[in-house]
């Protein structure tokens, strides 16, 4: 088994500031604690990750809320690329709906040649849930399917072909050569993998080839039955059986007893934080 960490970059104690301003009460303009503040001592956490003997290190993207403060997970991670030496790198995930898909490419592409040939860039994507993200990037959420995987497929074709064009609903680009050209494609096409919410986005990603990416939002055995139909849909489109990564929520303590206490106070918090995202006040 090989277990990495996941950065978040959260300023969860914002949310009643961030809140009560959006309904237009008058309180403090900025958080209490400056979001440069988290990012810096999350930064410091991250650079830990390799001397700690973990095996990689992801990264999330969210936006315009203090629930994760991550904006570009390939940035964050081709800086931390060159920051080690020895760990692979992942997101979980980048939302592909909220992309130019060339220029994702393109930056997949950048950070594989800074990882080099010995470690693996495990590209994880999805949908998205974030009404308020959807609304900052003046996307449609009900576009959010065609969006996905129309990004899915320049991405693809751009990773894997010399030159390609393509004619889509959404987007439309003419013959192109992607430069600088990768160093292996086909390795991060093959590593992707995909988050997802619901049965259709289970189909979609066994139907595209997807490994899954389990995050922590539902009871397991919804995901066992999931696993069961990805998999099903997966071997009729042809493709081999393959492990999902799983996410998990862990707190480290001397002890159980303050595990159990310090892990009921922060990741309850955690989990309203989630509900908040997905559904705004």
């Amino acid at each position: 088994m090989r277990v990495g960490i996941g950065m978040h970059f959260s300023n969860s104690g914002d949310w009643d500031r961030f809140e009560a301003r959006e309904r237009g009460a008058d309180v403090p303009g900025l958080p209490a604690v400056p979001d440069w503040v988290v990012l810096a001592e999350d930064m410091q956490i991250a650079e830990l990750t390799e001397e700690l003997g973990f095996d990689s290190l992801w990264s999330v993207e969210h936006h315009v809320t203090p629930y994760q403060m991550a904006p570009n997970p390939l940035q964050f991670l081709t800086y931390m690329a060159g920051r080690t030496s020895r760990i692979d790198l992942g997101t979980m995930v980048v939302v592909l709906p909220w992309y130019q898909p060339l220029r994702l490419a393109e930056q997949a592409v950048f950070l594989q040649q800074v990882l080099g040939e010995e470690r693996a860039l495990r590209l994880g994507v999805g949908r998205g849930l974030g009404r308020r993200e959807y609304a900052a990037f003046g996307v449609d959420m009900a576009e959010s399917r065609p969006r996905f995987q129309e990004t899915l497929d320049i991405v693809t074709l751009a990773l894997t072909r010399d030159r390609f064009s393509y004619d889509g609903q959404i987007f439309t680009i003419p013959e192109t050569e992607m430069r600088p050209h990768p160093r292996d494609g086909q390795r991060i096409v093959d590593n992707m993998c995909c988050a997802w919410g619901s049965l259709k986005s289970v189909a979609s990603a066994a139907e595209n080839g997807l490994r899954p990416l389990l995050l922590p939002l539902r009871p397991r055995e919804e995901y066992c039955a999931e696993l069961a139909e990805y998999h099903r849909i997966r071997a009729g489109r042809g493709y081999q059986p393959t492990k999902p990564t799983v996410v998990l929520w862990a707190y480290c303590a001397p002890n159980e007893s303050d595990a159990e206490v310090a892990a009921e106070r922060y990741l309850s918090r955690y989990v309203d934080t989630v509900s908040l995202i997905q559904n705004p006040k």
